[in-house]
């Protein structure tokens, strides 16, 4: 082979490296998308429930089954309070025993790993319950509430 021949091949075996390089770029790209929009969607579907539970405080208990959330989510009484339109005092949280999840305080959430789970949300205007507030919830993640 004449040394034009051995430069050529050295060239399509880059050619096919970077069409490889990006081929797999497009696929990381495609893979991150969709496991974008799964977390988005159930973060959708958390905030549908928590308006639904707070429009009708019935006392029963709203269950939002596979729900994905990210590492490093938190959940608070401020940002339940804007979805749901309720006061921060009025709502209350549980949590399943998770390792990846603390239940800082009774109005704070961490969770430190990602995880899928089961959210359970039961609000209600018992006054006896609620006092002083006419409508409270209780958001429980992968803890059913009885």
């Amino acid at each position: 082979m004449n040394s034009k021949g051995q430069a050529f091949t050295i060239y399509k075996i880059l050619i096919s490296v970077i069409f490889i390089f990006l081929i797999l770029m497009i696929i990381i790209s495609a893979i991150n998308y969709f496991d974008n929009l799964r977390l988005d969607v159930s973060t959708q579907r958390v905030i549908n429930a928590m308006k639904e539970a707070a429009k009708q405080p019935n006392g029963d208990v709203l269950k939002v089954e596979d729900v994905s959330i990210r590492r490093g989510s938190s959940f608070t009484a401020e940002s339940l309070s804007e979805i749901s339109g309720l006061e921060p005092d009025c709502l209350k949280f549980d949590t399943f025993d998770y390792p990846s999840v603390s239940l800082d305080t009774d109005n704070y959430i961490k969770v430190s790993e990602a995880l899928t789970t089961t959210i359970y949300i039961r609000c209600d205007s018992d006054p006896a319950e609620c006092a002083p507030c006419t409508i409270c919830c209780l958001f429980s993640l992968g803890k059913e509430i009885s």
